[in-house]
């Protein structure tokens, strides 16, 4: 009895992550992930090979390799992503899905969270993942993005080494310095505020001393044309006498 060994193509070839019609981010390290296919010739000496393509331009063009690959797209758009499986004697088969990717590309910020790739690259954050700048890292009361703003480090609470926390510190990038903020320092802080406060006080004062003379004014007019109007009624009375003892 001969048992014949067939080529026969994988099965159960599909793609598990992302889902059919899900929305990606740009360039954000999107995992995909294939399922685990099977292939009647495995117990015969063949292998799989799974076989990535992103966007099926131009026919299958594979471009990542494994069952699981992380992809960064560099455009928004829609991408149809194919999976091909492989065996040894060259037969596939394949699954493919269509994703909407979303965002604006930043060679700097991969994950436009705001802090450069190479500050967080020098503190090992991850340049692919957007969450870890709301992250404390040193629990100093800062998020990753407030240290970066500030210029103190992620990784330590007393970036300047004087006592006080990051967070506490008014200048934490020098130790000679105050570490607390002085009364002085809270009015300097005020006082941008203070100063639009005062133009709006002295702008309305202007607006409402400008009303009452604007409004006194139109008394004075109105005055001065009553007496003209008098003095018109006046001049009447004079003459309608004068006329009536020349009629006498």
């Amino acid at each position: 009895m001969t048992v014949e060994n067939r080529p026969d193509p994988p099965e159960n070839v599909s793609i598990v992550s992302p889902r059919e019609g899900e929305t990606l981010p740009i360039l954000f390290h999107n995992l995909f992930v294939a399922s685990n296919a099977t292939d009647l010739d495995l117990g015969f000496g063949d292998n799989l090979t799974y076989l990535w393509d992103f966007d099926a331009s131009n026919g299958f063009q594979w471009e990542a390799e494994g069952q699981e690959v992380y992809w960064d797209f560099k455009s928004a758009g829609t991408y149809v992503v194919t999976l091909r499986v492989y065996d040894s004697t060259g037969f596939y088969a394949e699954d493919r899905i269509t994703v909407f990717v979303e965002g604006y590309y930043d060679p700097e910020d991969y994950d436009n969270d705001g802090m450069p790739n190479l500050w967080e690259e020098k503190y090992d954050l991850n340049v692919y993942n957007p969450k870890d700048a709301e992250e404390d890292l040193d629990g100093d009361g800062l998020s990753n993005y407030e240290e970066y703003l500030r210029g103190t480090s992620p990784l330590h609470r007393d970036t300047d080494g004087d006592g006080r926390d990051d967070s506490h510190d008014f200048y934490p990038l020098d130790s000679s310095r105050w570490s607390e903020r002085t009364w002085t320092d809270r009015l300097k802080s005020f006082f941008p505020y203070l100063l639009i406060a005062a133009l709006g006080a002295v702008f309305l004062w202007l607006s409402v001393r400008w009303m009452w003379r604007r409004q006194q004014r139109k008394e004075e007019e109105r005055a001065e044309r009553r007496r003209e109007l008098q003095m018109e009624m006046e001049r009447q009375k004079e003459v309608l006498k004068l006329y009536q003892e020349i009629e006498e």
